[in-house]
C-alpha cells in the first residue's frame, strides 16, 4: 500500500476504501482536506466559525446590556476579520478547484490510463473539500448579517440612550431657567443698600416681581428652544435687507458730494 492511499486510510477510517492506484495528487488532494478541516486549537474541536459566532454572541450581550459607542470598534474589527477570513475561504477555494481541474484527464492533451483510474479518488478527496468550504463560506456569509445587524442593533440602542439623555438634560435646564430668575431677584432684594434695605413694603414685592420675571424668561427660552433657527434667520434677513438699503444711500451722498 502506498504512503498516498495510507494516508486516504486515515483522513476517515470509517469509510470504505477501495484499493487502487494511487499518486502524489492523491497525497496532496488528502493533505489538503486535512490541513483544511483541522480545528484551530489542538484540543478543540470547535471551526473558526466557531469561534467568530461566540465573539458575535458576546458583543450582542453587551449591546442589549450596556450599550456605547465604544462597541462599533468591536464590531468593526469583528467586520474587518470576517471580510478576511471570507477572501482567504475563496481564494482555497478556487485552488482546489483550479487543482481539480488539473488533474481531470478530459483537459489532457492525451489520454492516459493511469490518469483515468487515479482521478475518482483524487476527485472525491477534493470534492469533500469544497463541499466544506462551501459550508464555511456559509456560515461565514451568515456570520456578516449578523454583525450589520449587531451595528444598526446597536446605533438603535445609542440613540434611544442618547434621546433619554436629551430629555433629562432638558429637565434640568428647565429647572435651572425657573430658579435663575429667583436667584436673581432674591440677591437684588438682599443688597445692602439704603433705597433697597429700608422699605416699608413686605415680602409680597418679591414673589410679584420674581413670578413675572421668572415666567417671562420660561417663556422666552421656550420660545427659542423651539423658533430660535427661525428667529435667527429673520434676523440675518433683516440685517441684510438694512445693509442693501445703506449701501445707495451712501453712494448718492458720496455721488453729490
Amino acid at each position: 500500500m502506498s504512503r498516498a492511499e495510507t494516508a486516504l486510510i486515515r483522513s476517515d477510517p470509517t469509510a470504505v476504501v477501495e484499493l487502487g492506484p494511487a499518486g502524489p495528487d492523491l497525497l496532496i488532494a488528502v493533505l489538503l482536506h486535512n490541513i483544511q478541516t483541522r480545528a484551530l486549537l489542538p484540543d478543540d474541536e470547535q471551526r473558526n466559525y466557531d469561534l467568530y459566532h461566540k465573539y458575535a454572541s458576546r458583543l450582542d450581550y453587551q449591546i442589549n446590556q450596556f450599550p456605547r459607542r465604544r462597541l462599533l470598534h468591536d464590531i468593526q474589527v469583528l467586520q474587518e476579520e470576517l471580510d478576511v477570513v471570507r477572501r482567504v475561504n475563496h481564494w482555497q477555494h478556487e485552488c482546489i478547484a483550479n487543482f481539480m481541474i488539473l488533474l481531470d484527464p478530459r483537459y489532457f492533451p492525451r489520454p492516459a490510463k493511469e490518469r483515468d483510474l487515479m482521478y475518482p479518488a483524487e476527485h472525491a478527496a477534493l470534492q469533500r473539500t469544497l463541499e466544506n468550504l462551501d459550508v464555511e463560506e456559509g456560515e461565514l456569509e451568515a456570520l456578516n448579517h449578523r454583525v450589520l445587524d449587531l451595528r444598526n442593533k446597536l446605533r438603535q440602542s445609542v440613540e434611544i440612550l442618547e434621546e433619554d439623555h436629551g430629555k433629562a438634560i432638558f429637565v434640568f435646564t428647565m429647572v435651572t431657567t425657573i430658579f435663575l430668575p429667583l436667584s436673581f431677584v432674591s440677591s437684588f432684594f438682599g443688597m445692602n443698600f439704603a433705597d433697597i434695605r429700608d422699605m416699608e413694603k413686605r415680602q409680597g414685592v418679591f414673589w410679584a416681581t420674581a413670578l413675572p420675571v421668572t415666567a417671562g424668561i420660561i417663556v422666552i427660552a421656550v420660545f427659542l428652544a423651539n423658533h430660535g433657527d427661525k428667529v435667527l434667520e429673520i434676523i440675518i434677513q433683516t440685517l441684510q435687507r438694512w445693509k442693501g438699503q445703506e449701501r445707495p444711500s451712501s453712494m448718492l451722498t458720496a455721488s453729490g458730494t
